[in-house]
């Protein structure tokens, strides 16, 4: 590896280092200023995209254990924010909805999360922050690769991107992202 790329990987692993831990402490003091702790504003963040979920699908989603989900989505239910439906097809599943106060509050976070990230950004062109998004995408697949390859690192909950109005099936195809320089498709990297 070369100097300049050494030099380059530092400097991004800085900046990643320094951005989750600004990130952090951001969306503790969000959830905090919704009277809910961290692991609670994981869950409520999850099922916050609208589809009801599976325990599990809340785990992997929130990057959480199980095994404190029960307890937590317990909470977020005596807080009148979700609550549990057995699933139609498979009874023994229990599926997780936000009631109507749920949604209100997922509006109003996405709200303050939209004014935070317009704050943040104010000043940088809309295709620079278009690049940056899709890098991070890059990224993220690079990571969730090497973590299968390698079996180090954690699984990373599945990102939301943009779906393409009238061809939601085929988002990911390359000619899609032509400013990307690599770009890897598998189902995997599916979100729907």
């Amino acid at each position: 590896m070369s100097g300049r790329r050494v030099e380059s990987l530092q400097t991004l692993w800085q900046s990643l280092h320094a951005l989750c831990t600004a990130w952090r402490g951001h969306s503790s003091q969000m959830a905090s200023s919704y009277g809910l702790s961290g692991p609670q504003f994981a869950v409520f963040m999850a099922l916050a995209a609208g589809q009801p979920m599976t325990m599990g699908q809340i785990g992997a989603q929130s990057d959480l254990p199980t095994s404190s989900l029960t307890a937590l989505v317990d909470r977020l239910a005596e807080l009148q924010l979700v609550r549990r439906e057995t699933h139609l097809v498979d009874r023994r599943a229990i599926r997780v909805h936000l009631t109507e106060e749920g949604r209100g509050l997922a509006e109003r976070v996405l709200a303050d999360t939209l004014r935070a990230t317009a704050q943040i950004t104010a000043g940088i062109e809309d295709s620079q922050i278009d690049r940056t998004s899709a890098a991070i995408e890059d990224l993220l697949t690079g990571y969730r690769h090497y973590a299968a390859r390698t079996g180090r690192g954690q699984a990373l909950p599945a990102t939301r991107r943009a779906a393409v109005p009238g061809d939601p099936d085929d988002e990911d195809r390359p000619e899609r992202h032509p400013d990307r320089r690599t770009h890897v498709t598998g189902s995997s990297d599916r979100t729907d």
